[in-house]
């Protein structure tokens, strides 16, 4: 119940039979009907594979067919963007030429000087 039982289950024909075949069905089952493929029919013969053949080709044409232009936009994308977009707010990037540090976050030498005492007296008190 290893490898093989997951390979002979993927092999299995779908659960909803009822269901229409996809182009990528068809493709995955090499052209091939569901009830030749639960059987394991389906003759080796010149005929059966120029029909299988011509099976995926028409499968690939109609998946090619249904993708989206280079050009086209999903407009749920678009809301989405605008959406991150409008959440965002103003972020500056601290590498920007034109970032200000401001006021309140500029470190002096007094500050700094501030700032290694604390951390000595932190130090101390934990010795």
């Amino acid at each position: 119940a290893g490898a093989g039982a997951r390979l002979a289950s993927s092999a299995e024909p779908d659960d909803d039979l009822d269901a229409p075949d996809t182009p990528f069905d068809v493709l995955m089952r090499g052209g091939r009907t569901r009830d030749e493929v639960a059987t394991g029919g389906g003759a080796n013969s010149f005929a059966e594979r120029k029909r299988r053949r011509l099976a995926r080709r028409a499968a690939l044409a109609a998946m090619l067919d249904a993708r989206p232009g280079e050009g086209d936009v999903d407009p749920d994308d678009e809301a989405a963007v605008a959406n991150a977009w409008a959440d965002l707010g103003d972020l500056k990037l601290k590498a920007a030429p034109g970032y200000v540090v401001p006021r309140a976050k500029r470190m002096d030498a007094a500050r700094k000087r501030l700032q290694q005492l604390w951390a000595e007296e932190a130090a101390d008190t934990v010795r």
